[in-house]
């Protein structure tokens, strides 16, 4: 059996009292193999009560093994607000080729098993500021925009020379009614961000030399990615970012016969 698409068990998730709590009161005991994009793990600490998406999160009190050739028994706690181990029972783990799989049992009313860590990303069709949970919701602009990277020759007004700048072209799909985040990278790296910004300032976005001259040499990869809001610091939309753009002078390989 798997336990799956369940990425909120992770001890990097806060439960929150507005949702239903994980519980496997309910549980059929059997063989388990935890897929989840947090990882499979038992943590092996205490997680913290209404962590891992439960009230009462079940934790291993022990070490995770690392053969591949035995069945291996430990015991489990379950944390509560009065104690770290207020309940326990045994569970069996066994380590196959990468991968983890558990005998688990049914646990006491508002508690269940923890698997995996870190930070738990918006489910489909929600989105917050971070990406991940907590805040994740529905309310955001989810229009298509397709942005594009151009690059133009600016006179510096202090030097009147003329400097190499950047900007991410796209269309204002909402009538100047919404604000926009701009993310600039060089070679894969973040460069610099903007947000809040409306669509009549977004010339303010550019990418100038002096953002990047000091680390970067020409031959680089540029491009650039915007997230829409509603209004100012409102949940953002989803990334939308552009083709990569080759500023510099890039030799193509041609095909040799």
């Amino acid at each position: 059996m798997t336990i799956e698409n369940e990425e909120k068990r992770s001890t990097g998730y806060l439960s929150s009292s507005k949702e239903e709590y994980f519980s496997d009161a309910d549980l059929e005991p059997g063989w388990y193999r935890i897929i989840s994009k947090n990882g499979d793990h038992m943590p092996i600490s205490t997680p913290g009560v209404e962590k891992c998406g439960t009230k009462n999160p079940i934790w291993l009190n022990g070490s995770l093994p690392t053969g591949t050739d035995d069945v291996v028994t430990r015991n489990t706690c379950v944390q509560s607000m009065n104690d770290d181990c207020e309940d326990s029972f045994l569970v069996y783990i066994k380590l196959c080729q990468g991968y983890f799989i558990y005998y688990l049992r049914n646990s006491t009313k508002n508690s269940s098993y923890c698997f995996g860590e870190g930070p738990v990303l918006c489910y489909d069709g929600l989105q917050s500021e971070s990406g991940y949970y907590p805040g994740c919701a529905t309310s955001f602009p989810n229009e298509t925009v397709i942005p594009e990277v151009q690059s133009f020759l600016k006179e510096n007004m202090t030097s009147h020379s003329l400097r190499t700048t950047f900007k991410c072209k796209f269309e204002d799909v909402s009538n100047g009614e919404y604000v926009y985040d701009v993310y600039w990278y060089i070679n894969d790296n973040s460069v610099t961000v903007h947000h809040n910004i409306p669509f009549h300032s977004i010339d303010t976005t550019d990418l100038l030399d002096s953002e990047w001259a000091d680390q970067y040499n020409m031959n680089m990869k540029v491009k650039c990615s915007i997230k829409l809001r509603f209004a100012g610091n409102s949940i953002p939309g989803p990334f939308m970012t552009s083709s990569v753009f080759d500023a510099g002078f890039f030799v193509s390989k041609l095909n040799q016969f």
